[in-house]
This record gives C-alpha cells, structure tokens and sequence, in this order.
C-alpha cells in the first residue's frame, strides 16, 4: 500500500501530547537518536498533510513541537 498509506503513530493522529514525550524519553535515555527523530518525524509530518489525514490545528500542534524539538 505504500508508505505514505501505511504509516500510522502519533504524528499521523496528530498527537502532538505523545510526539512531546517520545522526544522527551529520547533526550534522557538516547539524546543522540533526537536528531534523528526529528528529521524522520519532519518527514512524516510533510507525507500525513499530502495524505489529508491531519486537520490545520494538528498540524500546527505537531509542528510546534517539532520546532521546538520536544
């Protein structure tokens, strides 16, 4: 079905709550893995708008926190 049909997680919901708190786990367990959840999550933030999937606030939401980096 494709990538962009298959993905699912929290940047697809728009749960920008959990997205915060991966990030957070990450910087005190992994903080080398941040950049590249960052840059995966990014990504996928771009193919779930192409989708439809996310309203405007999600997005909003799910960017904020990307851009602050958790």
């Amino acid at each position: 079905q494709g990538v962009a049909d298959a993905l699912t997680g929290p940047i697809v919901r728009g749960d920008a709550g959990t997205l915060a708190a991966h990030l957070a786990a990450l910087r005190s367990l992994a903080p080398d893995a941040v950049e590249l959840y960052l840059a995966a999550a990014r990504l996928e933030l771009e193919i779930a708008q192409r989708r439809g999937v996310l309203s405007p606030d999600d997005v909003a939401r799910v960017a904020a926190v990307l851009a602050k980096g958790g």
